[in-house]
């Protein structure tokens, strides 16, 4: 293995574990209610990545699964980000009623129309 390899390899698996550990300390402080969104975030990630990994280890015949893995990945993962996105903004408005009602008719209509685009 080469260098480049292994410098790719190590911080392809170290975005992982830093989720991982992120995850457990969510599950450890009890947060897996409040940000639920983001839970399921972490551990699609985690998922996703140790698939594509495995899928990478295998390059040369499973190229066709690596491809539609990981496009299928970044479909699901957008659709998370943007459900981690409100969610935080829910948590932050939670003392402003009134900002946080119009906050989420603005935010359902941009998601409306950032999904027409």
């Amino acid at each position: 293995m080469s260098l480049t390899e292994y410098v790719s390899y190590s911080l392809w698996l170290g975005g992982s574990v830093a989720q991982f550990v992120a995850a457990g300390v969510m599950l450890r402080r009890r947060q897996v209610k409040q940000f639920p969104m983001f839970f399921t975030y972490l551990a699609f990630q985690i998922f996703q990545s140790a698939l594509l990994f495995l899928l990478h280890l295998q390059k040369h015949q499973h190229y066709g699964r690596y491809f539609y893995a990981f496009w299928t990945g970044q479909a699901i993962g957008a659709i998370l980000r943007f459900g981690v996105i409100y969610e935080i903004f829910s948590a932050v408005f939670v003392p402003y009623p009134a900002l946080r009602r119009l906050g989420g008719v603005l935010f359902r209509w941009s998601a409306v129309v950032l999904i027409m685009v």
